[in-house]
């Protein structure tokens, strides 16, 4: 999958724009988290097969630029197979 996030003027979303974050990466049986990576606002695409959790993060100032005050993480299949796959939000801090 691509995973981008965007920010939304509201929770519908009507208007969206890709905006640029921070990912980091966990996998194995610990699944211990790698150090934060930079993803532009074209996002990244994951690494083929299971055991994978990803933990992404928007900055306060890259949201603020846009002038919109929701996000939407979106993930595109880059192949057709079946990924099991969740998301959590936390609240923004400033």
């Amino acid at each position: 999958s691509t995973i981008t996030v965007e920010a939304c003027d509201d929770g519908v979303p009507s208007n969206a724009t890709a905006i640029p974050f921070f990912y980091n990466t966990g996998a194995g049986s610990d699944d211990v988290p790698s150090a934060l990576t930079k993803a532009t606002a074209s996002g990244f695409t994951t690494t083929a097969g299971s055991s994978q959790l990803y933990a992404c993060e928007v900055r306060y100032g890259d949201l603020a630029a846009t002038g919109r005050q929701y996000v939407r993480l979106k993930m595109t299949e880059v192949v057709k197979s079946p990924v099991l796959g969740g998301c959590h939000c936390n609240r923004l801090i400033v």
